[in-house]
C-alpha cells in the first residue's frame, strides 16, 4: 500500500441496515416465514431467535454486522461499552473518512475534498432501491433492533458526530457545494435519459458521458477532459 493511500469506509443506521440485511439474504424465507417482518401479525421475536440459533454467515450481518465487517466483535458481544468505545476510536484513527449512507450526498462532498476530485467524479445513480414505505418499522421494532445492535448503534452515533463536525470545519461553503453537486447530479441523470451516441453505458464511464454532453457546449473544455481522462486511464466514480 502506498504511503499516501486514503482509507475510506461507510456505515449506516443500524435499523435500516437490519432491514436491508434481512431482505437481501432472504432470511425470513430461509426460516420458512413470510410477510412483512414489521407487520403486527409477523412473529418478529421468532425471527430474531432463529437468526441467533442459525450458523448461517449471512445472519451475522443482522447482529452488529457493521462492526463485524470492520474486523470487530464477531465473537465478543459481551465486551463492555468502554472497550467498544476504544475500538471505535481506533477505527477513527485508521480511516481518513467514514461515509454515512443516510447522509450520502453530504459524505460525498467531504470525500471529494479529501480526494481532490471534481463534482463530476462523485456523480452516482441509485440502483435497485427497495420500496421502504412497505417496510417501515414500528417504534417497538426500532427499540428491539437498536438494543440488539447496540455495538453498531455506538459506531453509527460516533461517526455521525464526526461527520457533523467535518461539515462544520468545511465552513459556510459546504451548503453551496452540496446544492451545486445535487444540481450537477440531477442534470447529468436527466441527460442520461437521452443516451448520447458514443456512450453506451453511463455506469461504466461517467467521464466519457460527461465529455459527450459538454462537447455540445464547450469543445475546448471537452478536449481538456478527454486528455485528462487519457492521462488517468481509469475513472474512479462511486456507485
Amino acid at each position: 500500500m502506498k504511503p499516501k493511500a486514503k482509507f475510506v469506509t461507510i456505515v449506516r443506521n443500524p435499523v435500516t441496515h437490519f432491514s436491508s440485511a434481512v431482505n437481501f439474504f432472504h432470511l425470513a424465507k430461509h426460516f420458512n416465514m413470510s410477510g412483512n417482518i414489521y407487520s403486527p401479525d409477523f412473529a418478529f421475536s421468532t425471527l430474531l431467535e432463529r437468526i441467533v440459533q442459525s450458523n448461517r454467515t449471512s445472519c451475522l450481518s443482522t447482529y452488529n454486522g457493521q462492526m463485524g465487517d470492520l474486523g470487530q466483535f464477531h465473537n465478543e458481544s459481551d465486551l463492555s461499552r468502554e472497550v467498544i468505545a476504544e475500538r471505535i476510536k481506533l477505527l477513527d484513527e485508521q480511516f481518513d473518512l467514514v461515509l454515512l449512507q443516510d447522509y450520502f450526498d453530504e459524505s460525498l462532498i467531504l470525500l471529494r475534498r479529501e480526494m481532490f476530485w471534481s463534482f463530476e467524479d462523485i456523480v452516482y445513480k441509485s440502483m435497485k432501491v427497495r420500496n421502504r414505505k412497505k417496510e417501515l418499522p414500528r417504534q417497538h421494532h426500532i427499540d428491539v433492533i437498536t438494543k440488539w445492535n447496540y455495538v453498531d448503534v455506538m459506531l453509527y452515533k460516533y461517526f455521525k458526530e464526526v461527520l457533523q463536525n467535518k461539515i462544520k470545519e468545511y465552513g459556510p461553503s459546504f451548503g453551496k457545494d452540496l446544492r451545486h453537486f445535487r444540481r450537477v447530479k440531477t442534470e447529468v441523470l436527466n441527460l442520461y435519459q437521452k443516451k448520447p451516441e458514443g456512450c453506451h453505458d453511463f455506469r461504466k464511464d461517467v467521464l466519457s458521458f460527461t465529455i459527450l454532453l459538454i462537447r455540445k457546449e464547450n469543445k475546448t473544455l471537452a478536449r481538456e477532459l478527454q486528455q485528462n481522462k487519457q492521462m488517468r486511464r481509469t475513472n474512479l466514480t462511486l456507485f
